[in-house]
């Protein structure tokens, strides 16, 4: 089922202008990656390396590259947190890091955690602070589709909460915590509808496309309390380019 996901995501990401182009790793090149580091890949990341194993996601992952020729720059990146003694515990040989982020954030998944495996971030802020893990997604695929989601939304979230924080008749602080308010409130929300899908998606052994995915959120989410309220508020709405007839 990961396979025409993956195609679907494809098709999502170059029409959302996510990135530029999608370009796979064969399969040859993944069989020898594989047999290189003695074990086989969770078949979600597989099938994602199948499909963009060879594309510059730059723009998708906020600077982090995905790429197959990327991998053992990530590996370094890991071995010397390691040698400084920052991060011990991601010296274990049942975690993957298949990426990071300017050398202080590792992206990583494990492979005894099933076919697709949840997301962690370990993040090292200097070389006296041991590094901070936390979870990003309980699901590799749910991770590439919240990304592409935020990279879409990342250069004009942050100006369109600035002028709405900035509103005259109102305290920056004052708009700050509302913000924040209703943002944990929508984050909730979408957590707990996203992880309701996945498992009806393995339950009938076929994930939800992007836009699907898209279609069925925003249709729920304008039918909450809370977007009633943030319409009242004329506060930014999350989302707000999609559309429900599944284009931008």
């Amino acid at each position: 089922m990961y396979a025409p996901y993956m195609h679907e995501l494809a098709r999502f990401v170059t029409k959302t202008r996510v990135v530029e182009t999608v370009a796979g790793a064969d399969e040859a090149m993944l069989s020898e990656f594989e047999q290189h580091r003695g074990y086989r890949l969770p078949a979600c990341y597989r099938a994602f390396l199948q499909t963009f194993g060879n594309t510059n996601t730059h723009g998708w992952f906020d600077s982090a590259y995905t790429s197959i020729d990327r991998f053992d720059e990530t590996l370094e990146v890991v071995q010397d947190l390691i040698a400084e003694g920052l991060i011990p515990w991601l010296d274990d040989p049942l975690i993957i890091p298949f990426t990071h982020h300017t050398g202080s954030i590792i992206y990583y998944l494990r492979r005894d955690d099933g076919d697709d495996p949840a997301v962690f971030c370990a993040i090292s802020a200097d070389e006296t602070t041991p590094a901070e893990r936390s979870q990003l997604a309980p699901a590799f695929s749910i991770w590439l589709r919240n990304s592409a989601f935020d990279a879409i939304e990342r250069q004009s979230w942050p100006q369109a909460y600035i002028t709405y924080i900035r509103q005259p008749n109102a305290t920056v602080e004052e708009q700050s915590k509302l913000v924040i308010q209703h943002m944990q409130e929508y984050a909730k929300l979408y957590a707990d509808f996203s992880a309701q899908l996945y498992q009806a998606d393995i339950h009938r052994h076929q994930l939800t496309s992007p836009w699907d995915f898209l279609n069925a959120w925003v249709g729920t989410f304008r039918q909450s309390d809370l977007y009633r309220r943030m319409q009242t508020l004329n506060m930014p709405i999350p989302l707000g380019w999609v559309r429900l007839t599944g284009e931008r």
